[in-house]
Parts: C-alpha cells; sequence; structure tokens
C-alpha cells in the first residue's frame, strides 16, 4: 500500500476512536440516574403556545434497570404578566411512558405558565430521558415548529 493510503486510513481510524470515546463520555456525563434536558426555546406569548413532551426511555431491551421519576422544570426567560415561574415538579414518568404540557394549560403536575418566553432546563432523575417541544397556536390548531430538547452533560 501506498503511504498516502496508509496515512488516510490511521486518520480515520483516529477520529473513529475519537468518537467512540466522545460519545461514552457525553454519555457518562449524565451521570448515573438522571438527565437533564434543555427547551431551547418556549413561548406563551403574542398567541402562541409550546407542547413539551418528556419520555422516559429507561425501559429499553439492553438489560438496564427501567427506573420511574420526575423532572424538575426550571424556566428561564421573561413573563410579560408577571414573575418568571419558580421551578416546578412534574408527575411520575413511569419508565416507558411520557408526559406531556403545554405552557398556557399546564399539565403533568406543572401549573399554565401564561406570557412567558425563554428556555426550559428539566433535570429529571431518571436515565434516558428525551424531550421535544411543539410550536402552535393558542388553540392547537396551526403547528409551526418542533424543536428537540438538548441532552445536557453534568457539569
Amino acid at each position: 500500500m501506498s503511504k498516502k493510503i496508509l496515512l488516510t486510513l490511521a486518520c480515520t481510524l483516529a477520529v473513529i476512536a475519537a468518537l467512540i470515546i466522545a460519545g461514552r463520555q457525553r454519555l457518562s456525563a449524565q451521570g448515573p440516574g438522571t438527565t437533564t434536558l434543555v427547551f431551547g426555546f418556549v413561548t406563551s406569548q403574542l398567541g402562541l403556545d409550546t407542547k413539551i413532551v418528556i419520555t422516559n426511555a429507561s425501559a429499553t431491551p439492553f438489560g438496564n434497570s427501567p427506573t420511574a421519576g420526575t423532572c424538575a422544570i426550571n424556566y428561564f426567560g421573561t413573563n410579560t404578566q408577571g414573575a418568571t415561574p419558580a421551578i416546578q415538579t412534574t408527575s411520575t414518568v413511569p419508565a416507558g411512558g411520557q408526559i406531556s404540557f403545554t405552557l398556557s394549560g399546564g399539565g403533568a403536575g406543572v401549573t399554565a405558565t401564561q406570557a412567558f418566553q425563554g428556555y426550559i432546563v428539566a433535570a429529571c432523575n431518571f436515565p434516558l430521558a428525551q424531550g421535544v417541544a411543539a410550536i402552535s397556536d393558542q388553540g392547537g390548531s396551526k403547528f409551526l415548529s418542533y424543536l428537540q430538547a438538548s441532552v445536557l452533560p453534568a457539569f
């Protein structure tokens, strides 16, 4: 083989190894039994509303322990009708289950939050949480945007 092919092969293997190591570090950074999600933009202002869905994906066929738990919902942003809401705790999310709530109407143990805009951090006390936010008009008849939650590493 030529030196160019060997160098390309060596670089490719180094990149693959770095990706595997980074993936393992990202998974272990969540901490055992917890997941922190960031919903990067949510709103209940100007006739819009956000529906948030949190999935507890700890029930898998891979031998991990299914774990039920709750999430602490932290609000960061502005509320045109008052103070930013205090931390709220969701109802229990069963392993393999989901909860959902809207900013304007609440649900799943979370109270309604009118006129809020910003982002939400959901600190869940179970592993493998996943989340999505869907922004629509207040009545929910016109879908505008779908946003996947980001998983934060532990600091």
